[in-house]
Order: C-alpha cells, then structure tokens, then sequence
C-alpha cells in the first residue's frame, strides 16, 4: 500500500489477538533515513580493549555459548567489538556461572572464546559465581584524591567521561581564571591543582564524568554518599541539585575557601571520635573533628598551633597521629567566615528529593 511520507516519521499500529484473549498492541516507528555522508573521524583514540561477558546456567551451558560466539565472530570478522561486547552485556539475562574476556580485537577474541569453549587452554578468563544479586554504592571522594592528569586515559578513550568532562569545563570556565581541563590535564604538572579554588571543582568534574561512565555501562548505585566536596557531587549524581547549580556552588565553596588566610592544618588519628573529642579538651574554639571515616579513624582540623599541641601529646601517649596535606583547616571553626556567603548562595539553588538515596 503506498504510504507517502510528509517528512515526520511514519508510525504504525500492530494489534494481535490471541484466543485465549490475550491482547498486544505495539507502537512502531520507521528508523531515521541512511546518510552516505561519513562524519568526520575523531583523531583522539579509542577504547584500547573491550570486555566481552558471557554467563549461563552452567559450565557446560557457558562453554558452548562461547563456542556459538566465537563461530559468529569468525564468520562475521567485520562485526564491531564494541557492538559485540554491549550486546551480550546487556541483551541477555545475566546468569549465576560467568566469565569475562577481554580482548582489543574481533579475532582474537574469537580465539580466546573458542579456547575457553573447547578446553585447549590460552589466556584463562576472568571467572565468577553469582549467589545472589548484590547492590552498587557508590562513594564520592573529597579533596585530597586529585593528582595531575587524573581521568586522562579516560578522557581519550572513553566518549561519555569525555563528554561530560567537556560539559563541566563549559559550565565552569566562566568563573575560573584558567581552563578546567588545563587544570586537571595539564601538560606539566604544576601543582596547581592542589590549590584549592582548583582542587575541588576539577575533581567534582572528574567524579561526575565518572557517574556518567558508569551509568553508560548500565552500572548505577542503588545509594550515593559523599565526602566534603564529593557530598556535592553525590547529590547531583542522585538528582537532588542541577548539574550547574551544584558545580556553580562548588566552584564559590572552593573560592571561600581559599580566601580564608588563617594558617591551619589537619591531623589524622587512629581513635575513635569521643576520643578524639578529648584530645582537642579545651581547644574546641579553636579545632573540631573534621570527619569521622571509621571507628577507629578521626581527622582532626583546626589551628595549626593547636594541632601540632595535639599532635605532640598524643606521640607520648603512643597515638599515631598523621599530618593531612591540605591548604586550609577544612570543616574547622576557621572556615566559619565564609558560611554567611555560601549559604547566601545555596539559598537561592532549587533542590529538590533524590531519585536515589542519599547518605549524608
């Protein structure tokens, strides 16, 4: 039946009856047209390696489906990697007995497929037992983490990390007196990175772009908690702020931050936080704990006088006691000059309930 199409996409309607009356009715819609005009090849590089995943009921079951991929593959050597890969990830049903590969071409990971199928040894697999289906958290860094050049691979070879890299340098650059992706790749280290109006908007960058990979791949955390600035980047991740206005507010936090002059530091101990509570003794106006990370792990921040006081008591006691290498006191009563302003500025931001949990 001739169908002229009006320049949208045609959409049809197929309905079934079954006897037992069952009814279906599916919604198609014709694909967008075929171009012969080829896009423009990116000169950056790929992915170097795929990772192929196969699971089944059983060993037997999981070497014969290897068997039936490595055939495919050597019959169709033009098939690429990547779409292979993604398809036998997320287009079947994992099951409980499982194997990955991987492999930087189709061939060579027909061969490791039809080694594994038949038992003729090469490279053993990496191999699993499934007992159950476990949840992903996913846990946001503070400041500290960063290092020159972090995510580099990641940004050449992986499209999405790139992507969202890109957006957050676009986003940022405006407020920043140097590019974001100068700041975290540069082409020689610096140590500007470790300043601290760099520091945490470039690793909230890194962290989200890290989100997106993940997600890409179809691994997305069944709860999000974050550490100082990664608290920022697990709200967003979770949806409960905009990716500009919570990168906006990191960006004013770091600059705060970094205005403050007071000489301060940071000590990490192996105590608990009431212990610690009493190390600081009639100290608290000048150091607090900063962050309780364990049961016996403490951070301590504050004057820098007063935590090397500290630092030296606890020595005698036998107490280790580690230094932090930190630009300020964070999360000490320092920083209390600037909460007026970044409050000011986190009030006039819309937040809204997270889609998934969010641990503070």
């Amino acid at each position: 039946t001739p169908w002229p199409s009006d320049g949208q996409p045609r959409t049809a309607g197929l309905s079934s009856f079954g006897a037992s009356g069952t009814n279906v009715h599916l919604v198609i819609e014709e694909p967008p047209a075929m171009t012969t005009e080829q896009p423009e090849p990116d000169p950056r590089p790929g992915r170097q390696a795929e990772v192929f995943v196969a699971s089944a009921r059983s060993e037997p079951a999981l070497r014969e489906l290897s068997l039936r991929w490595a055939d495919f593959l050597r019959a169709n050597p033009a098939t690429p990697l990547d779409s292979v890969a993604r398809t036998i990830a997320a287009g079947r049903s994992p099951q409980q007995v499982r194997a990955a590969f991987t492999a930087r071409d189709t061939a060579s990971l027909a061969d490791r497929l039809h080694d594994f199928g038949t038992g003729d040894g090469g490279p053993a697999p990496r191999r699993a037992q499934a007992a159950h289906r476990v949840k992903t958290a996913f846990m946001f860094t503070g400041q500290g983490a960063q290092f020159a050049g972090m995510g580099r691979e990641l940004y050449e070879s992986e499209p999405v990390f790139r992507q969202a890299l890109e957006r957050c340098a676009e986003i940022v650059d405006p407020v920043l007196d140097r590019p974001l992706l100068e700041i975290v790749h540069p082409a020689e280290p610096d140590g500007s990175l470790d300043r601290t109006g760099y520091t945490q908007p470039a690793l909230f960058a890194v962290e989200f772009a890290l989100a997106e990979l993940w997600a890409s791949w179809g691994v997305r955390p069944a709860a999000v908690i974050g550490h100082s600035v990664g608290e920022y980047a697990a709200a967003c991740v979770a949806g409960a702020v905009d990716l500009e206005d919570a990168l906006g507010l990191i960006a004013l936090r770091a600059r705060l931050m970094e205005s403050v002059t007071a000489p301060g530091a940071m000590l990490a101990l192996q105590l608990d936080a009431q212990a610690a509570e009493r190390a600081i003794g009639s100290r608290a106006d000048l150091v607090a704990v900063a962050a309780v990370n364990g049961p016996q792990d403490t951070v301590l921040s504050g004057d820098a006088d007063a935590i090397a006081e500290i630092r030296a008591e606890l020595a005698r006691e036998g107490v280790t006691a580690k230094p932090l290498t930190v630009s300020h006191a964070f999360h000490s009563p320092l920083l209390d000059p600037v909460l007026a302003s970044l409050e000011e500025a986190a009030a006039k931001i819309t937040f809204r309930e997270p889609r998934v949990p969010l641990i503070s």
